[in-house]
């Protein structure tokens, strides 16, 4: 997880690759209530060759051509916070799609 440098990791009940495509126009709460932190998901990340530098081991050149291979260069996602709060590991994380 490193590797990607995530400011956010949010662990789903679903075991579906590449799930975070489909937030994309969608607003992640996080914790309930009117106060909750959340954010706008405006776009899929398009990765660098970053990914491919493990910082607890070092150079892997097939983890970029992996993800350029099997999903058009993006893992993960940008947003736009949108409510400013609190986050917290365990918290609750609610996704609201647009009408």
């Amino acid at each position: 997880m490193r590797r990607f440098r995530p400011n956010i990791f949010v662990r789903t009940t679903r075991a579906v690759p590449f799930e975070e495509d489909d937030w994309v126009g969608a607003t992640l709460q996080f914790g309930d209530g009117d106060d909750a932190a959340a954010i706008a998901v405006t776009t899929r990340d398009v990765r660098c060759a970053m990914i491919n530098f493990d910082p607890d081991g070092g150079n892997h050149p097939e983890m970029m051509k992996t993800v350029v291979r099997i999903h058009d260069n993006t893992a993960g996602v940008y947003a736009t916070v949108t409510r400013i709060g609190r986050l917290a590991v365990g918290q609750r994380v609610t996704l609201h799609r647009s009408a």
